[in-house]
């Protein structure tokens, strides 16, 4: 993740990486930190997104489907070989609300055509 977040902030992108930006999770704030992610989801132009392992993680899952509620550009990167399905790389609600890149550089490539507004699509 923090390779990810090294290459968007080349991009020019400003970035929140909740491991490092939300508060520490305790068992007596979880409300403060659920509620700084969601800010930064409903603050953030665009989304970049780690999809690798066996499937996405639960918590990537959510903040994704709560982007394409709010309208939000998804990129996820995919590097992981395996597969979902044999006929998805990932579960097809992931799929379908991504743009899906499958290296660092591609997803700098798409960042860079985000910001001049030329990124589309979605799969």
């Amino acid at each position: 993740n923090l390779e990810i977040e090294r290459r968007c902030v080349a991009c020019g992108a400003r970035t929140f990486l909740p491991q490092r930006d939300a508060p520490q999770l305790t068992k007596d704030n979880r409300q403060e930190v659920f509620g700084a992610e969601l800010r930064a989801n409903e603050e953030a132009r665009l989304l970049v997104c780690n999809l690798d392992g066996v499937d996405v993680d639960s918590g990537t899952a959510f903040e994704i489907g709560y982007a394409v509620a709010r309208g939000k550009s998804i990129i996820g990167l995919r590097t992981d070989f395996r597969a979902f399905s044999p006929v998805e790389p990932v579960n097809l609600m992931i799929y379908e609300s991504c743009y899906l890149v499958r290296s660092l550089d591609e997803m700098a490539s798409a960042i860079r055509a985000f910001f001049d507004g030329e990124l589309a699509g979605s799969g």
